[in-house]
Protein backbone atom coordinates (compact mmCIF):
# COMPACT_ATOMS: atom_id res chain seq x y z
CA UNK A 1 0.00 0.00 0.00
CA UNK A 2 1.08 3.37 -0.89
CA UNK A 3 2.30 5.25 2.17
CA UNK A 4 0.14 8.46 1.33
CA UNK A 5 -3.42 6.29 1.75
CA UNK A 6 -1.54 4.64 4.97
CA UNK A 7 -1.12 7.68 6.48
CA UNK A 8 -4.61 9.06 5.50
CA UNK A 9 -6.12 5.74 6.88
CA UNK A 10 -4.25 6.66 10.23
CA UNK A 11 -6.16 9.79 10.11
CA UNK A 12 -9.24 9.03 10.16
CA UNK A 13 -8.78 6.36 12.80
CA UNK A 14 -7.17 8.69 15.23
CA UNK A 15 -10.61 10.99 14.32
CA UNK A 16 -13.00 8.74 15.40
CA UNK A 17 -11.33 7.18 18.38
CA UNK A 18 -11.17 11.30 19.71
CA UNK A 19 -14.82 11.99 18.95
CA UNK A 20 -15.68 8.62 20.84
CA UNK A 21 -13.32 9.61 23.64
CA UNK A 22 -14.91 13.68 24.12
CA UNK A 23 -18.50 12.01 24.06
CA UNK A 24 -17.77 9.65 26.77
CA UNK A 25 -15.88 12.37 29.44
CA UNK A 26 -19.36 14.57 28.71
CA UNK A 27 -21.26 11.72 29.87
CA UNK A 28 -19.16 11.36 32.81
CA UNK A 29 -19.24 15.02 33.24
CA UNK A 30 -23.32 15.24 33.27
CA UNK A 31 -23.44 12.07 35.71
CA UNK A 32 -21.36 13.44 38.39
CA UNK A 33 -23.41 16.93 38.43
CA UNK A 34 -26.92 14.58 38.61
CA UNK A 35 -25.22 12.52 41.20
CA UNK A 36 -23.73 16.09 43.32
CA UNK A 37 -26.77 17.64 42.57
CA UNK A 38 -28.82 15.05 44.23
CA UNK A 39 -26.62 14.82 47.04
CA UNK A 40 -26.46 18.57 47.89
CA UNK A 41 -30.42 19.63 47.54
CA UNK A 42 -31.40 22.65 48.88
CA UNK A 43 -33.41 21.64 52.25
CA UNK A 44 -34.94 24.18 54.96
CA UNK A 45 -35.10 24.10 58.51
CA UNK A 46 -36.10 26.08 61.61
CA UNK A 47 -33.02 27.34 63.45
CA UNK A 48 -33.10 25.15 66.43
CA UNK A 49 -32.01 28.49 68.39
CA UNK A 50 -33.46 32.07 68.83
CA UNK A 51 -31.44 35.43 67.94
CA UNK A 52 -31.15 38.08 70.06
CA UNK A 53 -32.23 41.13 68.19
CA UNK A 54 -30.30 44.36 68.66
CA UNK A 55 -31.18 48.07 68.01
CA UNK A 56 -29.06 49.71 65.47
CA UNK A 57 -28.80 53.66 65.00
CA UNK A 58 -30.34 54.91 68.33
CA UNK A 59 -30.97 58.44 68.07
CA UNK A 60 -28.39 60.14 70.41
CA UNK A 61 -30.58 61.98 72.68
CA UNK A 62 -32.85 58.74 73.08
CA UNK A 63 -32.86 55.25 74.68
CA UNK A 64 -34.61 51.83 74.19
CA UNK A 65 -37.16 51.78 77.12
CA UNK A 66 -38.47 48.40 76.16
CA UNK A 67 -36.88 44.55 75.87
CA UNK A 68 -36.66 43.51 72.52
CA UNK A 69 -37.88 39.56 72.19
CA UNK A 70 -35.89 37.23 70.43
CA UNK A 71 -36.72 35.90 66.27
CA UNK A 72 -36.52 33.10 65.15
CA UNK A 73 -35.55 32.18 61.56
CA UNK A 74 -35.83 29.34 58.80
CA UNK A 75 -32.86 28.68 57.22
CA UNK A 76 -32.12 27.33 53.74
CA UNK A 77 -29.13 25.58 52.39
CA UNK A 78 -27.37 22.03 51.31
CA UNK A 79 -27.88 20.05 54.35
CA UNK A 80 -24.33 20.10 56.00
CA UNK A 81 -24.10 23.90 55.77
CA UNK A 82 -27.85 23.93 57.48
CA UNK A 83 -26.49 21.10 59.76
CA UNK A 84 -23.28 23.72 60.95
CA UNK A 85 -24.99 26.65 60.82
CA UNK A 86 -24.69 28.47 64.53
CA UNK A 87 -26.24 32.06 66.10
CA UNK A 88 -22.69 33.64 65.26
CA UNK A 89 -23.90 33.41 61.59
CA UNK A 90 -26.83 35.44 61.76
CA UNK A 91 -27.16 39.11 62.95
CA UNK A 92 -30.20 40.24 63.52
CA UNK A 93 -31.35 43.88 64.19
CA UNK A 94 -34.01 46.31 64.37
CA UNK A 95 -32.77 49.98 62.48
CA UNK A 96 -34.24 53.38 64.59
CA UNK A 97 -32.55 55.38 62.21
CA UNK A 98 -34.05 58.92 62.75
CA UNK A 99 -37.68 57.78 65.09
CA UNK A 100 -38.43 60.20 67.76
CA UNK A 101 -39.55 59.23 71.42
CA UNK A 102 -42.60 57.07 71.41
CA UNK A 103 -43.37 53.39 70.92
CA UNK A 104 -42.65 52.51 67.06
CA UNK A 105 -42.98 48.85 65.40
CA UNK A 106 -39.79 48.31 63.65
CA UNK A 107 -39.18 45.42 61.26
CA UNK A 108 -36.99 42.86 62.18
CA UNK A 109 -33.76 42.45 59.49
CA UNK A 110 -31.61 39.14 59.34
CA UNK A 111 -28.39 39.14 57.57
CA UNK A 112 -26.48 35.62 57.09
CA UNK A 113 -22.46 35.99 57.32
CA UNK A 114 -22.47 32.08 55.60
CA UNK A 115 -23.03 32.90 51.97
CA UNK A 116 -24.32 28.96 51.61
CA UNK A 117 -27.08 29.56 53.82
CA UNK A 118 -30.30 31.67 53.43
CA UNK A 119 -32.94 33.33 55.45
CA UNK A 120 -36.34 32.24 54.20
CA UNK A 121 -38.28 33.02 57.32
CA UNK A 122 -38.43 35.01 60.50
CA UNK A 123 -40.89 35.27 63.91
CA UNK A 124 -41.76 37.77 64.40
CA UNK A 125 -41.31 39.62 61.41
CA UNK A 126 -41.62 43.41 63.46
CA UNK A 127 -41.17 44.17 67.36
CA UNK A 128 -42.39 46.99 69.23
CA UNK A 129 -39.87 49.34 69.97
CA UNK A 130 -40.26 52.27 72.87
CA UNK A 131 -37.98 54.99 72.66
CA UNK A 132 -37.36 57.42 75.65
CA UNK A 133 -35.23 60.69 75.67
CA UNK A 134 -31.78 59.77 77.40
CA UNK A 135 -31.04 61.22 81.28
CA UNK A 136 -27.72 61.45 83.05
CA UNK A 137 -26.61 60.89 86.79
CA UNK A 138 -23.53 60.81 88.74
CA UNK A 139 -23.10 58.18 90.98
CA UNK A 140 -20.04 56.80 93.09
CA UNK A 141 -17.95 54.10 92.66
CA UNK A 142 -17.50 51.29 94.74
CA UNK A 143 -14.51 48.63 94.44
CA UNK A 144 -15.56 45.22 95.07
CA UNK A 145 -12.25 42.48 96.16
CA UNK A 146 -12.60 38.97 95.15
CA UNK A 147 -10.89 35.82 96.45
CA UNK A 148 -8.01 36.86 99.13
CA UNK A 149 -3.82 37.17 99.02
CA UNK A 150 -2.01 34.04 100.46
CA UNK A 151 -2.44 33.17 104.35
CA UNK A 152 0.14 36.11 106.18
CA UNK A 153 -1.38 39.00 104.30
CA UNK A 154 -3.84 41.46 104.70
CA UNK A 155 -5.60 43.61 102.20
CA UNK A 156 -5.97 46.92 102.56
CA UNK A 157 -8.43 50.08 101.95
CA UNK A 158 -8.49 49.81 98.01
CA UNK A 159 -8.92 52.84 95.69
CA UNK A 160 -9.94 54.10 92.61
CA UNK A 161 -8.59 56.14 90.46
CA UNK A 162 -11.90 58.12 90.74
CA UNK A 163 -14.74 58.53 93.07
CA UNK A 164 -17.83 58.85 90.66
CA UNK A 165 -19.07 58.32 87.06
CA UNK A 166 -21.86 59.12 85.23
CA UNK A 167 -24.58 56.80 83.97
CA UNK A 168 -26.89 57.47 81.18
CA UNK A 169 -30.41 55.57 80.21
CA UNK A 170 -33.92 55.51 80.78
CA UNK A 171 -35.04 57.54 83.42
CA UNK A 172 -36.64 54.62 84.78
CA UNK A 173 -33.18 52.99 84.70
CA UNK A 174 -31.19 55.22 85.60
CA UNK A 175 -33.23 56.08 88.77
CA UNK A 176 -32.59 52.61 89.87
CA UNK A 177 -28.88 53.16 90.18
CA UNK A 178 -27.36 53.40 93.61
CA UNK A 179 -23.47 52.72 92.44
CA UNK A 180 -21.16 51.60 90.30
CA UNK A 181 -19.23 48.29 91.13
CA UNK A 182 -15.29 48.32 89.92
CA UNK A 183 -14.62 44.43 90.84
CA UNK A 184 -11.12 43.12 91.31
CA UNK A 185 -9.56 40.09 91.94
CA UNK A 186 -6.67 39.62 94.07
CA UNK A 187 -6.20 35.83 94.27
CA UNK A 188 -3.14 34.64 95.65
CA UNK A 189 -1.60 38.88 95.40
CA UNK A 190 1.32 39.47 97.59
CA UNK A 191 2.38 42.63 96.51
CA UNK A 192 -0.20 45.85 95.76
CA UNK A 193 -2.50 45.16 93.09
CA UNK A 194 -3.15 47.61 90.08
CA UNK A 195 -5.92 47.02 87.40
CA UNK A 196 -8.48 48.78 85.17
CA UNK A 197 -11.53 47.26 85.51
CA UNK A 198 -14.89 47.52 83.79
CA UNK A 199 -18.13 48.77 85.89
CA UNK A 200 -21.37 47.67 86.47
CA UNK A 201 -23.87 49.41 87.51
CA UNK A 202 -26.28 48.56 90.75
CA UNK A 203 -29.18 48.78 92.65
CA UNK A 204 -29.05 49.35 96.64
CA UNK A 205 -30.12 45.88 96.97
CA UNK A 206 -27.00 44.79 95.18
CA UNK A 207 -28.71 43.37 91.98
CA UNK A 208 -27.75 44.41 88.20
CA UNK A 209 -29.06 47.23 86.19
CA UNK A 210 -28.63 47.26 82.34
CA UNK A 211 -29.99 49.29 79.73
CA UNK A 212 -27.82 52.09 81.14
CA UNK A 213 -24.88 53.55 80.11
CA UNK A 214 -21.60 54.57 82.46
CA UNK A 215 -18.82 56.82 81.40
CA UNK A 216 -15.97 55.40 81.69
CA UNK A 217 -16.81 51.88 81.11
CA UNK A 218 -13.84 51.04 82.69
CA UNK A 219 -11.66 52.86 85.60
CA UNK A 220 -8.10 52.38 87.53
CA UNK A 221 -8.07 50.74 90.99
CA UNK A 222 -5.40 50.27 93.27
CA UNK A 223 -5.67 47.26 96.09
CA UNK A 224 -2.40 47.51 98.76
CA UNK A 225 -1.44 44.14 99.94
CA UNK A 226 0.94 43.99 102.65
CA UNK A 227 1.88 41.32 104.93
CA UNK A 228 0.05 41.18 108.47
CA UNK A 229 2.10 42.06 111.50
CA UNK A 230 1.54 39.24 114.36
CA UNK A 231 2.50 39.44 117.91
CA UNK A 232 3.99 36.67 120.30
CA UNK A 233 6.02 36.85 123.59
CA UNK A 234 9.74 35.51 123.53
CA UNK A 235 12.28 34.83 126.01
CA UNK A 236 15.18 37.17 126.47
CA UNK A 237 18.43 35.71 127.13
CA UNK A 238 20.78 38.35 128.85
CA UNK A 239 24.01 39.54 126.84
CA UNK A 240 27.01 39.37 129.29
CA UNK A 241 30.86 39.87 128.18
CA UNK A 242 34.21 40.14 130.40
CA UNK A 243 35.43 37.74 132.95
CA UNK A 244 34.36 38.40 136.86
CA UNK A 245 37.44 39.47 139.25
CA UNK A 246 40.37 36.58 139.86
CA UNK A 247 38.31 34.67 142.33
CA UNK A 248 34.89 35.01 141.34
CA UNK A 249 32.83 33.69 139.34
CA UNK A 250 29.35 34.18 138.11
CA UNK A 251 26.42 32.51 140.42
CA UNK A 252 22.97 33.74 138.93
CA UNK A 253 21.73 35.93 136.14
CA UNK A 254 17.96 36.96 136.66
CA UNK A 255 16.12 39.43 134.38
CA UNK A 256 12.80 41.04 134.64
CA UNK A 257 10.55 40.76 132.91
CA UNK A 258 11.35 37.62 131.42
CA UNK A 259 9.79 37.96 128.55
CA UNK A 260 8.92 40.41 125.55
CA UNK A 261 6.30 40.84 123.11
CA UNK A 262 7.91 41.24 119.45
CA UNK A 263 5.89 41.95 115.60
CA UNK A 264 6.45 40.60 112.66
CA UNK A 265 5.65 38.81 109.74
CA UNK A 266 4.41 35.08 110.13
CA UNK A 267 6.90 33.77 108.28
CA UNK A 268 9.71 35.75 110.77
CA UNK A 269 7.97 35.05 113.90
CA UNK A 270 7.64 31.08 112.76
CA UNK A 271 11.72 31.46 112.60
CA UNK A 272 12.50 33.67 115.56
CA UNK A 273 14.33 32.88 118.16
CA UNK A 274 15.09 34.35 121.59
CA UNK A 275 15.27 38.44 122.18
CA UNK A 276 18.65 39.67 123.92
CA UNK A 277 20.14 42.48 125.35
CA UNK A 278 22.78 45.09 124.88
CA UNK A 279 25.87 44.13 126.47
CA UNK A 280 26.39 43.57 130.67
CA UNK A 281 29.98 43.54 131.36
CA UNK A 282 31.40 41.76 134.41
CA UNK A 283 34.82 42.47 133.65
CA UNK A 284 36.73 42.61 136.82
CA UNK A 285 33.66 42.39 138.97
CA UNK A 286 33.64 41.42 142.14
CA UNK A 287 30.60 42.50 143.82
CA UNK A 288 26.60 41.59 142.21
CA UNK A 289 25.58 43.78 138.73
CA UNK A 290 22.07 45.48 139.18
CA UNK A 291 21.27 47.16 135.75
CA UNK A 292 18.59 48.55 133.37
CA UNK A 293 19.51 47.93 129.32
CA UNK A 294 17.52 47.92 126.37
CA UNK A 295 15.99 44.91 124.60
CA UNK A 296 17.59 43.68 121.17
CA UNK A 297 14.54 41.65 119.16
CA UNK A 298 15.26 38.45 116.96
CA UNK A 299 16.34 39.68 113.45
CA UNK A 300 13.33 40.35 111.33
CA UNK A 301 11.49 41.61 113.98
CA UNK A 302 10.57 45.15 116.27
CA UNK A 303 9.57 45.22 119.43
CA UNK A 304 5.58 45.89 120.37
CA UNK A 305 6.88 48.91 122.62
CA UNK A 306 10.38 50.20 121.32
CA UNK A 307 12.50 51.24 123.45
CA UNK A 308 11.36 48.71 126.35
CA UNK A 309 14.57 48.26 128.84
CA UNK A 310 14.88 44.55 131.10
CA UNK A 311 16.28 44.70 134.37
CA UNK A 312 19.53 42.61 134.63
CA UNK A 313 20.80 41.45 137.96
CA UNK A 314 23.99 39.18 137.86
CA UNK A 315 25.02 37.53 141.06
CA UNK A 316 28.84 37.21 141.74
CA UNK A 317 30.22 34.45 144.21
CA UNK A 318 33.85 34.11 145.27
CA UNK A 319 35.49 31.09 144.62
CA UNK A 320 35.88 28.92 147.59
CA UNK A 321 39.42 27.21 148.15
CA UNK A 322 41.37 25.40 151.04
CA UNK A 323 44.77 26.20 151.99
CA UNK A 324 47.60 24.75 154.91
CA UNK A 325 49.23 27.07 156.86
CA UNK A 326 52.34 25.76 159.09
CA UNK A 327 51.84 28.03 162.11
CA UNK A 328 54.21 28.24 165.34
CA UNK A 329 52.94 26.87 168.51
CA UNK A 330 53.08 29.17 171.37
CA UNK A 331 53.37 28.78 175.21
CA UNK A 332 51.14 30.58 177.56
CA UNK A 333 50.94 31.14 181.21
CA UNK A 334 54.50 28.92 182.03
CA UNK A 335 55.84 29.64 185.55
CA UNK A 336 58.57 31.84 186.62
CA UNK A 337 62.09 30.23 186.33
CA UNK A 338 60.56 27.08 184.00
CA UNK A 339 61.37 26.61 180.48
CA UNK A 340 59.49 23.84 177.76
CA UNK A 341 60.28 22.48 174.79
CA UNK A 342 57.20 21.51 172.39
CA UNK A 343 56.94 18.65 170.08
CA UNK A 344 56.11 19.64 167.44
CA UNK A 345 57.32 23.02 167.38
CA UNK A 346 54.47 24.17 164.50
CA UNK A 347 51.05 22.65 163.74
CA UNK A 348 49.30 22.73 160.38
CA UNK A 349 46.07 24.48 159.89
CA UNK A 350 43.94 23.98 156.88
CA UNK A 351 41.43 26.67 156.33
CA UNK A 352 38.24 26.99 153.84
CA UNK A 353 36.92 30.37 152.17
CA UNK A 354 36.84 32.87 149.28
CA UNK A 355 39.69 32.30 147.47
CA UNK A 356 40.51 36.50 147.32
CA UNK A 357 40.68 36.27 151.08
CA UNK A 358 43.20 33.12 151.34
CA UNK A 359 45.09 34.54 148.72
CA UNK A 360 46.33 37.48 151.55
CA UNK A 361 46.60 34.76 154.22
CA UNK A 362 49.66 33.57 156.01
CA UNK A 363 51.28 32.06 158.73
CA UNK A 364 51.40 35.76 160.42
CA UNK A 365 47.21 35.41 160.30
CA UNK A 366 46.93 32.82 162.70
CA UNK A 367 47.86 32.69 166.43
CA UNK A 368 48.31 29.18 167.53
CA UNK A 369 48.94 29.06 171.84
CA UNK A 370 49.19 26.16 174.37
CA UNK A 371 48.06 26.85 177.89
CA UNK A 372 50.67 26.02 180.20
CA UNK A 373 49.08 27.68 183.69
CA UNK A 374 50.17 25.71 186.87
CA UNK A 375 52.46 22.93 185.01
CA UNK A 376 55.24 21.47 186.74
CA UNK A 377 57.75 19.93 185.62
CA UNK A 378 57.91 17.23 183.58
CA UNK A 379 56.19 15.70 180.36
CA UNK A 380 53.09 16.20 179.20
CA UNK A 381 50.51 17.44 176.35
CA UNK A 382 48.08 20.25 176.04
CA UNK A 383 45.01 21.17 173.40
CA UNK A 384 45.86 23.55 170.80
CA UNK A 385 44.04 26.66 170.57
CA UNK A 386 43.78 28.66 167.37
CA UNK A 387 43.17 32.68 167.03
CA UNK A 388 42.31 33.84 163.58
CA UNK A 389 40.35 37.37 163.25
CA UNK A 390 39.01 36.54 159.77
CA UNK A 391 35.52 34.99 158.11
CA UNK A 392 37.40 31.76 157.30
CA UNK A 393 35.89 28.30 158.04
CA UNK A 394 38.82 26.41 159.95
CA UNK A 395 38.67 23.07 158.49
CA UNK A 396 41.41 21.50 161.03
CA UNK A 397 44.60 21.49 163.25
CA UNK A 398 46.72 18.91 162.56
CA UNK A 399 47.92 18.06 165.84
CA UNK A 400 45.31 18.93 168.02
CA UNK A 401 47.53 18.76 171.05
CA UNK A 402 51.59 18.99 171.38
CA UNK A 403 54.02 17.31 173.64
CA UNK A 404 55.47 19.64 176.62
CA UNK A 405 58.89 19.29 178.28
CA UNK A 406 58.31 21.78 181.16
CA UNK A 407 62.42 22.09 182.90
CA UNK A 408 63.09 23.76 186.38
CA UNK A 409 66.22 25.86 186.15
CA UNK A 410 69.44 24.02 187.22
CA UNK A 411 70.31 24.01 190.82
CA UNK A 412 73.26 26.40 191.20
CA UNK A 413 76.92 24.66 191.90
CA UNK A 414 78.23 24.78 195.68
CA UNK A 415 81.42 26.94 196.42
CA UNK A 416 83.74 27.32 199.00
CA UNK A 417 84.53 29.92 201.27
CA UNK A 418 87.59 31.94 200.66
CA UNK A 419 90.19 32.16 202.97
CA UNK A 420 89.88 34.68 206.28
CA UNK A 421 93.70 37.08 205.73
CA UNK A 422 95.19 37.12 209.15
CA UNK A 423 95.49 39.78 210.89
CA UNK A 424 98.67 42.56 210.47
CA UNK A 425 101.18 41.76 212.98
CA UNK A 426 102.53 44.76 214.84
CA UNK A 427 105.49 43.16 216.42
CA UNK A 428 106.96 43.68 212.07
CA UNK A 429 106.79 47.95 212.77
CA UNK A 430 110.17 49.45 213.23
CA UNK A 431 109.64 51.01 216.75
CA UNK A 432 108.98 47.73 218.58
CA UNK A 433 106.64 46.64 221.16
CA UNK A 434 107.10 49.21 223.94
CA UNK A 435 105.54 52.78 224.73
CA UNK A 436 107.59 55.61 223.02
CA UNK A 437 107.84 57.41 227.24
Amino acid sequence: MPPERRARLLFLRLRRDSALLLTALGLAVVIWFVITDSENETIIEQLGFALTVQAVNIPGELATASRIPPALIEIGGRQDDVDNASADDFVATVDLTGLPAGTHEIPISISSRDRDVTVRSVQPQSVLVTLESVVSRIVPVTVEVENSPPLGFDVGEPLAAQATVTVSGIEQLVALVDTVVARVDIGGATVDVDATVSVAARTSTGASVGAVQISPPTIDVRVPVQQQIFRRAVAIAPSLTGEPAAGFRIDSINIDPITVVVVGTLEALEQAGNATTEPVSVSNRSIDIRTLTAIIPPEGLALDQPGATVLVSVGLQALTEEAVFQVPVEVTGLGGGLSVQIVPERVAVRVRGPAPDIAVLDPASFRVTVNAIGLSPGITTAPIQVAFSGDLDIVSVTPVEVGLLVEAPPEPEPTEPEPEEPPPDDSQNGNGSGDAG
